[in-house]
């Protein structure tokens, strides 16, 4: 909620509210949409269900749309969102243990959210490990803090590419348009083939 804040669309006080509120109906849909179930989210490792690429990467392409056409119109300022510096190693540690945990217990920390909520007992042990998981990451943090040594810096696709901004939104629309039609040829294929499995046996 902070570039509201910053832009003077919302009153500072509200912010918290309205994060709230917003969080709210965020996990309302991911329900809505089945990701509170291990299984819709897992099957993306199977090719079976491509249900979770298709929600991010349209979410990244409405984000990095609409905000490409506010900051070109003069209606945005992007030094107002707070990008996380790079800590290449951390981060690719940290991704590598997520994923795992993503396939082994079959939730992300959001959906886990979700499926405590609507009572699934797997989901309410899968959010208290990650919660034993956060504590035994900090208390021993001394061990392991030279991971977060040598920061890059805030690393920007367009700078990495050497491209304009423009440029750069047009290919992330272009590339999310392709997985679409790929994850969509993959998971008719891998269907068929389950199914004849199935009918054959």
């Amino acid at each position: 909620m902070g570039p509201l804040d910053k832009l003077g669309l919302i009153p500072g006080w509200y912010g918290m509210e309205l994060a709230v509120l917003t969080g709210f109906f965020f996990g309302l849909a991911l329900e809505r949409a089945g990701f509170s179930d291990p299984r819709k989210l897992v099957n993306i490792f199977y090719l079976r269900d491509f249900a979770v690429l298709r929600v991010i990467f349209t979410a990244i392409v409405t984000c990095a749309v609409g905000l490409g056409v506010l900051w070109a119109a003069g209606l945005y300022r992007m030094e107002l969102i707070y990008i996380l510096p790079t800590k290449l190693t951390a981060q690719i540690i940290g991704g590598f243990i997520i994923g795992v945990g993503f396939v082994v217990g079959g939730y992300c920390p959001t959906t886990s959210v979700v499926g405590a909520v609507t009572g699934r007992l797997d989901a309410v042990v899968f959010l208290l490990g990650m919660c034993l998981g956060v504590v035994g990451f900090f208390v021993p943090f001394r061990l392991w803090s030279g991971l977060y040594d040598g920061v890059q810096g805030q690393i920007l696709v367009p700078e990495v590419l050497g491209l304009s901004h423009g440029v750069t939104l047009l290919l992330i629309v272009a590339m999310a348009a392709c997985m679409f039609m790929v994850a969509a040829w993959v998971e008719k294929k891998i269907n068929k083939e389950d199914v004849f499995a199935q009918a054959s046996g």
